[in-house]
């Protein structure tokens, strides 16, 4: 039914659609008392028209060839679901983006020479790399090399030198054939997006599987596997992806995995159980015999001569080197003598005459320039021999300290795994009978060793020579002193409780604390630092491990400390005979001044045999000196030896 335009007008309805050009728009109503489009619109709660019927409008189709004219309201589509659209990134491993490419090794990578003073870790490292490399022939049944090598030790030491060397060890003995070796730096991965790390690491173990045999070495692998406890949460995904990998369901048999940190009581305690990185490999600091052997082989690599006198004069001079540091003094040494053999270096660069004359290379003055600009930011060591003066006064002490470390901390005995099953036998945790003899001769360890003495005694001479003695033997200070040195949010006490886990997962160690009353009876640190707190925290450390707590004091020790050190050395004044051979050297000397003197005519106020009288007599009033006291009136009267004496009154 068709309601017509004026009817449905006056009963408040909307006019119906016109077609105006080809637009279909509502036809204006006219002006009235409602304003424009005719009469008000009904009142709030006014009952609506309702038509006797439906009003149907169908507009007619409008032709194609009418052209578009007018406003024109658009039709929207219906809103549909957004779909996602995964778009596989080059990190994945189904990519077809090519894999990341092994790290290209020049073809003189030196032998296992260039490693000198680490005989036991090449030795170790051979066998893993034979392991690696052999065919699947003569491999029994199910046997995979799962077993992964972390490299530990101080910065320096060549840990990445021996990466180094076994990927071009490992060429050799594959019959020239590279092997593949792919780097991964913890910092690096870590600094980027978060998950593009777990990618990176996955995409090149899927790359290192695909290319067996092969070498995967991961570099500051404390940043990339530090101990799930601190809260890193960006480095969470990356851990579960190195260990599913490590100890996955999935076969590796011929991946090795090389990590190198020199913070190991950072990595998560996971890593370092059998089946992952089940073999550590410690990189020390070398003794003076591998030091001399280190100055060889740099020497040699740059260019430098050694004689056979060299070579052990260093390496009784650079006491606490590393073999970085060793190599760094040869690149200093081979500076000067370029600038001895090329007149024009370093200005002429391009035209330069080569001197081909011998140039000696003056070592003492090289290794003077190498201590005061290199090594300026180095702690000061502490190991340290005992100095020619003092040897006399403080040798008695030191070879006590010697000989009870023989007796009680056998250091040659416990670096063998002999002597460690041993000593793991002699606290009843061993079960071979084989052992029960080696270790009825070993004591319950750790050792707790003190030294103390009267004040001024150097009591922390006698320890940095004992530390000195057993090189390379890592060193961990626990020191009040060094602890509270940049502690920031953390506590003195809680550095020592992290100081003293880490010495216990290094062991063989030595837990070094200097100024051990400190933590004792410390007024200015509370309650924090009794006795009960450091007793605790060296009872934390398990019975049977191999470790040496060696800690001193700067006065006789209190009962309260002694009962944690059972074992006390003390150092005490020295005899006639040692004063006499330590006071006589300035007396001599004195002496043959006062000759002189008196050759040239200067009168002295007091008699020769007065002034004689008196030096003599220094043994004698002596006798209850300290170290340091005698230390002190040595230096002045050495200081006024060096004086111009012109008159007696100045002498």
């Amino acid at each position: 039914m068709t309601v017509p335009v004026a009817t449905a007008r006056a009963m408040g309805c909307p006019p119906p659609l016109t077609l105006v050009g080809a637009a279909w728009v509502a036809r204006p109503r006219p002006l009235g008392a409602g304003g424009a489009g005719g009469p008000p619109p009904p009142a709030l709660g006014a009952p609506r028209c309702r038509l006797p019927g439906l009003v149907h409008v169908h507009p007619p189709p409008l032709p194609a060839e009418v052209p578009a004219l007018g406003y024109q309201e658009e039709e929207q589509p219906p809103p549909q679901r957004r779909q996602r659209h995964r778009t596989r990134t080059a990190d994945s491993p189904r990519s077809s983006t090519p894999p990341p490419e092994p790290l290209q090794l020049p073809d003189d990578t030196p032998g296992w020479d260039a490693l000198a003073s680490q005989a036991a870790n090449v030795d170790a490292l051979e066998v893993a790399l034979a392991v690696l490399l052999m065919p699947d022939a003569r491999r029994a049944a199910g046997a995979a090399t799962k077993s992964g090598v972390l490299l530990t030790g101080f910065p320096g030491t060549g840990k990445t030198l021996a990466v180094r060397l076994l990927a071009g060890r490992a060429k050799a003995l594959n019959g020239g054939t590279v092997v593949p070796l792919w780097v991964l730096n913890g910092g690096e991965l870590l600094s980027k997006c978060v998950g593009h790390g777990k990618q990176c690491v996955r995409r090149v173990m899927y790359a290192a599987t695909a290319a067996q045999p092969s070498i995967i070495f991961f570099y500051a692998f404390e940043a990339l596997a530090a101990t799930r406890t601190g809260g890193r949460q960006e480095s969470m995904p990356v851990i579960a992806t190195l260990l599913a990998f490590l100890d996955g369901l999935g076969r590796r048999d011929r991946v090795l995995g090389v990590a190198a940190t020199s913070r190991v009581d950072l990595i998560d305690p996971a890593f370092r159980r059998p089946g992952r990185f089940g073999t550590e490999l410690r990189f020390g600091l070398p003794d003076a015999a591998g030091r001399a052997a280190i100055m060889r082989v740099s020497a040699a690599a740059v260019g430098v001569p050694v004689d056979a006198a060299d070579a052990p004069w260093i390496a009784n001079h650079t006491d606490d080197w590393s073999g970085a540091e060793l190599a760094g003094l040869c690149d200093d040494a081979a500076t000067t003598v370029f600038a001895r053999r090329f007149p024009g270096w370093p200005d002429s660069i391009e035209e330069v005459a080569d001197d081909p004359a011998d140039v000696r290379v003056n070592w003492q003055g090289t290794l003077y320039r190498r201590e005061q600009f290199t090594r300026l930011g180095t702690p000061p060591p502490l190991r340290r021999p005992l100095p020619e003066r003092v040897t006399l006064l403080l040798a008695p002490t030191l070879a006590d300290v010697r000989g009870f470390l023989t007796r009680h901390f056998p250091v040659q005995r416990l670096g063998s795994v002999p002597g460690r099953c041993a000593a793991a036998a002699a606290v009843g945790c061993g079960a071979d009978t084989g052992f029960k003899v080696l270790a009825a001769g070993l004591p319950i360890l750790p050792q707790r060793l003190l030294i103390d003495g009267d004040e001024g005694m150097r009591q922390g001479t006698v320890a940095a020579a004992v530390l000195h003695a057993l090189t390379p033997m890592p060193i961990y200070d626990a020191g009040f002193v060094s602890l509270t040195r940049g502690a920031g949010a953390r506590t003195p006490q809680q550095r020592l409780a992290e100081t003293i886990s880490a010495a216990t997962r290094a062991a063989l160690a030595v837990l070094f604390i200097p100024h051990a009353h400190l933590w004792v009876d410390d007024s200015s640190a509370g309650d924090s630092t009794d006795l009960r707190f450091f007793e605790a925290a060296l009872r934390d450390v398990p019975v049977g491990t191999p470790l040496l707590v060696l800690a001193t004091t700067d006065g006789r020790a209190r009962p309260a400390l002694l009962a944690s050190f059972p074992s006390t050395v003390s150092v005490e004044c020295a005899t006639d005979a040692q004063r006499t051979d330590y006071w006589a050297y300035i007396v001599g000397a004195w002496q043959d001044k006062f000759a002189v003197q008196l050759e040239k005519g200067v009168r002295l106020p007091v008699a020769m045999t007065a002034v004689r009288a008196r030096l003599e007599a220094l043994p004698t009033q002596s006798a209850d000196w300290s170290v340091d006291a005698m230390e002190q009136v040595f230096e002045g009267l050495r200081a006024r030896l060096s004086m111009e004496v012109r008159t007696g009154v100045d002498l």
